[in-house]
């Protein structure tokens, strides 16, 4: 019964991570751009973050009953930027427009790559010292 509720808090502190470093990281625009470039910056990120953060959840449950906490940041911080990468692959593959320029009004993959390499670091930091302080109290 024990094991079950750890899993099932580390799943919860997770997803709070990912979903507190993506309103971090929307409160930048947020201060450039006003409110309203919050909510559209949060939408598009949560709708890259989210899909990646599920891809990487065993990692990040096996890496924290392994109590290796360290790796788990930076596995954490190359999974969107690596995951971008084979997306705008297959795109090229299957004859897609490919998104390695941007569309001449958004960014190009390598500002993608360093906003992604930003949230993951910043997501799998927090849950590492929110998993530290949780585990402290109980």
């Amino acid at each position: 019964m024990r094991a079950t509720y750890d899993t099932v808090r580390n799943i919860a502190l997770w997803f709070g991570s990912v979903i507190l470093a993506d309103c971090i990281f929307s409160l930048f625009y947020d201060v450039r751009y006003g409110p309203a470039s919050f909510r559209f910056v949060f939408r598009i990120a949560m709708l890259f973050a989210f899909p990646v953060a599920c891809l990487y959840l065993p990692f990040v449950l096996s890496l924290s009953k392994a109590g290796r906490l360290w790796g788990l940041v930076l596995g954490g911080s190359l999974i969107g930027p690596a995951s971008l990468v084979i997306r705008s692959l297959v795109l090229s593959v299957a004859g897609k427009p490919p998104s390695w320029d941007g569309d001449g009004i958004g960014l190009g993959l390598g500002a993608a790559l360093i906003f992604a390499l930003f949230i993951g670091c910043l997501a799998s930091t927090l849950y590492v010292i929110i998993f530290k302080s949780v585990g402290r109290l109980t």
